[in-house]
């Protein structure tokens, strides 16, 4: 095992401890110990350090050349060991024991039907709950808690070969009856899925977000003539959330590849996007994925061929995106990074000839690298440099070898090598100079501030001790905080500035957990869930913020303040992500981040502009101070991060990271990509895309240079909404005058002058025409201390119900007009009982003029009448003395078959000839006769006058047949009844009536009188009878 140039060797534990055979072993998920089995029947369990901290039996019978343990599994939380010990039949376990490793505890697990033949061990993501599969198909479910075993009998019908827990909890196991069944945490089958062949090797992919997908490889049977010779698959299921039952679960996506690459031996996902799949001809490819489907297979890779990649084993980091693959004394390193596969041949290692290499793993995010063999050897090494690289403006630092730091600055694209004391486990970059140390110790290098652009070599300027080890030290361009066991103390940076260290101070509060730095701040964030704002010129705190989550404190893990200090994203003990504006004393949640933050920068050249990254994604907001709904963080979009990546610095849309091997790598984010495109393009898609990306990061002016070329009506609409919801009055204005809309236009520059930000953004969301924006506007008039503005809106809109509320604090003074608006909206929709009941109010507020106690009273009066209480109805209307209020009860009343109430309110109201016709209908004459002179329509004086005549009143019905101009009915009456003949001759010359004129000269030739007889004859048109008369 000889030390390799690219790696130093950490400890090694030897054949004399691990006897002669293969050796093989699990690092615990936080680092900290390694359990290792070998042919001997005993654990070995080290620290991290290479220090034995138990060693502990193994049940069973020793064999030659066979590990004693077929499979290790440590819980998630690194609590628990569970060690499947070997049997009699090679890959068949028949005990599991479990063993605690702080309390150096090892059981095992007893249960009859449990018999023998084990075969597989997972423990479930929160490490309480142990699944065993066994030779027989049954599965076995351990819980920790209880120490209790559930057996689930014939979950398969053949032996369960793999399987793996998925992150939110269901259990996936391959079985030899071609059978993939997917279980949740209590053993019940939720899918069970058939499979062309026996399943090899089930993972879940790194998925947060879709419930993951579930890849299985198939060692596919040649013999059969269906397939293509040799062909390797991987298929893909998406289960989707618990209870969803997706379509395609039962079709899965099979990811194909070429029958020339061999049969796969395993597949591992290198981040959410990317999948690394080795076959056993020793080539290694690395394909896109995208949404459950390959994209496109990117490279390929053989480091192995012949004999050697038919026995050829892989392991996967994913943590610094490193592939291992070893076959015989051999082991191969593959870096994966940026789409693409790369040997890294400086760290290969080789091991004696008549050994091979039967495990391998990492630990510490890839930093140490274990390596055991058939031989009983157990080699640690440190793989790679630890990931150390912080930045300040548009420049990282970072560790390029155990005794030097780089300092790269990505806006000039110039490197500067720092020479450094000691091995570093600490590194800090301020605006002109770089700090490294360890434990209790650091020293201050200067390389200069920006503008020299690192052209002189760097000196070192200090070397201090600490009271405490330190944790984090952060700089700006003279001081130096340092963080050490949670306190702060600030120096300057320089030793020739100050000699005596005269000038050190130390920040009051000692829970601090992060601190940052800006030119004149010192933010720092506390255990008890205080963010400070400490201004460094004056020596005191000028913004103290409290983290509450659902009224209780919550810790905050990092700050992260932005170039300026003018915003801070942190990260709660919650592991939620917010921005805080100090300015404010406000905090802002981050829509969709997810669980696991790793990192938050602030774009050095736009202070409102971060990016999240969470080891799958890049997540890119924006900070808008100013929006219709106050201050917020707006999601703009995502990129996805490579694995083993971490982001040191955001520069203009560019996202600087430290990748596998401590290399620094720059990438631009596709949420920025339009906007930086130096053709600056404006159209096509193009156009579009570029137009997109400059409307969600709120750089409303680029979006017009898209829009104006483009010339398309929903770009205008999109740019003049952001414009609107942002309150960028004066470019909505101009959006809406290049469209022509005048009367947008207008509305707006009556707004210009308004600067309350509330009673602006209340304004604007009342032009957006919409229920819930009225709703907005309101609750912001009401903050910004203007009720009056939502009661004039409220009234606008007749919105009367929310009106009356308002104007009860508002403006009592118009309550009774809202109340008689209100009450008169619920009386057209025939709510009288509601209405009333506002009538009666509004009459009852003191202050009012006659003419509105009036209106309040009229509505009274015509509720009243509607719900049958004809008699106060009545009363209020006569007494009102508006004959208006009369005629509309009397119509009210008409309709209720009122008649004589009807006739005389119409009658008060001054419609004498519908009260007329209601006193005739009714035979209610002598009511009808004093109006019947101001009633002008003959019809209802012809009716009153058959109604006279009938009841024996000739002369009445006479005077009324003549108003009616019925003046044959009144000659009628006057020669036979009346004997008024001189009357009826007056009224027949008058109006020359035929029937008149012969009625009268009948009357006449009857009385003798033949010279008027022959006169009516001749007025009759009675020419010849006149004149045989005459002759007579």
């Amino acid at each position: 095992g000889d030390e390799r140039p690219g790696m130093k060797q950490l400890f090694e534990v030897g054949s004399d401890r691990l006897g002669r055979g293969p050796v093989s072993f699990a690092w615990s998920p936080n680092g900290q110990f390694i359990a290792t089995a070998s042919c001997q029947l005993r654990l070995l369990v080290h620290d991290r350090k290479g220090n034995l901290h138990d060693e502990i039996q193994i049940p069973g019978r020793a064999a030659p050349g066979q590990c004693a343990a077929v499979q290790l599994a440590w819980d998630r939380r690194s609590e628990k060991l569970a060690l499947l010990t070997a049997g009699s039949k090679p890959g068949i376990g028949d005990a599991v024991v479990v063993y605690k490793v702080r309390q150096r505890e090892a059981m095992r697990l007893e249960n009859v039907q449990m018999a023998k033949e084990l075969t597989h061990i997972a423990w479930d993501p929160q490490g309480h709950v142990l699944s065993v599969g066994t030779a027989k198909g049954n599965l076995l479910l351990y819980d920790t808690r209880i120490s209790k075993t559930m057996s689930i009998m014939g979950k398969h019908t053949k032996g369960i070969t793999c399987g793996a827990w998925s992150a939110d909890g269901r259990l996936a196991l391959g079985g030899d009856d071609k059978q993939i069944t997917v279980s949740l945490g209590n053993g019940d089958t939720e899918f069970q899925l058939a499979v062309k062949d026996k399943p090899k090797e089930l993972q879940f992919a790194p998925e947060a977000s879709s419930g993951g997908s579930l890849a299985a490889t198939k060692r596919l049977n040649q013999i059969s003539a269906t397939l293509l010779g040799g062909l390797s698959s991987i298929y893909l299921y998406r289960l989707g959330e618990f209870g969803e039952d997706p379509t395609d679960i039962r079709n899965p996506a099979e990811l194909r590849f070429d029958p020339y690459y061999g049969k796969i031996k395993s597949h591992h996902w290198a981040g959410a996007g990317y999948l690394v799949v080795c076959f056993d001809s020793g080539q290694c490819v690395l394909c896109r994925m995208e949404g459950g489907e390959m994209e496109q297979e990117l490279c390929n890779l053989q480091p192995f061929t012949g004999a050697a990649a038919m026995a050829m084993k892989t392991a996967f980091c994913a943590d610094i995106g490193r592939l291992a693959v070893f076959s015989g004394p051999t082991v191969k390193m593959i870096d994966v990074s940026n789409g693409d596969l790369t040997e890294n041949t400086g760290d290969t290692l080789e091991f004696s000839v008549n050994c091979e290499v039967t495990c391998l793993g990492w630990s510490m995010e890839g930093q140490v690298l274990t390596v055991a063999t058939s031989d009983g050897e157990l080699y640690t090494f440190l793989a790679s440099l630890p990931n150390l690289c912080r930045a300040f403006g548009d420049r990282c630092a970072y560790l390029t070898s155990l005794l030097e730091v780089t300092v790269a600055d990505v806006s000039l694209n110039k490197l500067r090598v720092v020479a450094i004391d000691q091995e570093p486990v600490f590194l800090a970059l301020g605006h002109q100079h770089v700090a490294a140390g360890m434990n209790n110790q650091a020293w201050f290098y200067r390389v200069g501030p920006p503008e020299e652009g690192l052209e002189y070599p760097p000196e070192r300027v200090n070397q201090r001790e600490y009271m405490g080890s330190v944790d984090e030290v952060s700089m700006n361009d003279t001081l130096a905080a340092v963080r050490s066991e949670g306190r702060v103390n600030v120096h300057v940076i320089e030793h020739n500035d100050d000699p005596t260290e005269s000038m050190d101070f130390q920040l009051p509060a000692a829970d601090i957990t992060s601190v940052a730095m800006t030119r004149d701040f010192l933010v720092y964030g506390t255990a008890s869930g205080n963010i400070v704002y400490y201004y460094l010129p004056g020596r005191t705190a000028v913004s103290e913020y409290r983290h509450e989550v659902e009224g209780l404190e919550c810790g905050i893990v990092k700050v992260y303040p932005n170039q300026l200090g003018t915003r801070c994203a942190f990260i709660g003990f919650d592991g939620v992500a917010m921005v805080y504006n100090p300015v404010s004393n406000q905090s802002y949640p981050m829509p969709e981040v997810g669980s696991t933050v790793q990192a938050i920068l602030w774009d050095v050249h736009d202070p409102n502009t971060v990016v999240v990254a969470t080891g799958a994604e890049f997540q890119v907001y924006t900070f808008a101070d100013v929006t219709i709904n106050g201050s917020m963080v707006e999601a703009v979009g995502s990129h996805p991060q490579m694995p083993g990546a971490f982001p040191v610095l955001f520069s203009l849309g560019k996202v600087t990271c430290q990748v596998a091997g401590g290399k620094i790598h720059t990438e631009l984010l596709s949420t920025h990509a339009p906007l930086v495109d130096p053709e600056r393009p404006t159209n096509g898609d193009r156009g579009r895309d570029r137009f997109v990306a400059a409307l969600n990061m709120n750089r409303l002016q680029d979006a017009w240079e898209v829009a104006a070329q483009m010339q398309m009506p929903e770009m205008w609409e999109q740019l003049a909404h952001r414009a609107m919801t942002h309150m960028e009055i004066e470019f909505a204005i101009r959006v809406y005058r290049f469209v022509g809309d005048a009367s947008m236009v207008m509305s707006l520059e009556r707004l210009e002058h308004i600067e309350d930000k509330d009673m602006l953004a209340g304004n604007i969301l009342i032009l957006f025409e919409r229920d819930d924006c009225y709703d907005m506007a309101q609750e912001l008039f009401l903050r910004s201390g203007r009720p009056q503005a939502a009661l004039e809106m409220r009234k606008d809109l007749k919105h009367w119900e929310e009106a009356l509320e308002l104007a009860k604090t508002a403006d009592p003074s118009q309550l009774d007009d809202i109340c008689r608006e209100y009450a008169g909206v619920l009386e057209s929709r025939g709510e009288h009982d509601a209405a009333l009941e506002l009538y009666e109010r509004a009459v009852k507020y003191p202050d009012q003029s006659d003419k509105e106690l009036a209106r309040g009273n009229a509505g009274i009066a015509r509720c009243l009448l509607h719900l049958g209480d004809v008699r106060r109805g009545k009363i209020i209307a006569l007494d009102s003395g508006s004959e208006q209020l009369c005629r509309e009860c009397a119509d009210i009343c008409e309709k209720l078959q009122q008649h004589e109430d009807a006739a005389q309110l119409y009658e008060r109201g001054g419609e004498y000839e519908k009260a007329a016709a209601i006193y005739i209908d009714t035979k209610l004459f002598h009511l009808a006769r004093p109006i019947m002179q101001k009633v002008s329509t003959p019809k209802l004086h012809a009716r009153y006058a058959r109604a006279k005549e009938n009841e024996g009143k000739l002369k009445e019905a006479a005077d009324a047949y003549e108003l009616a101009r019925d003046f044959d009915s009144v000659v009628r009456l006057q020669l036979e009844h009346l004997g008024d003949p001189d009357k009826a001759f007056a009224l027949v010359r008058m109006s020359r009536s035929v029937d008149g004129a012969l009625m009268c000269a009948k009357w006449c030739k009857g009385e003798g009188d033949a010279a008027a007889a022959i006169e009516f004859l001749l007025i009759g048109r009675m020419v010849d009878e006149a004149f045989q008369l005459a002759r007579e």
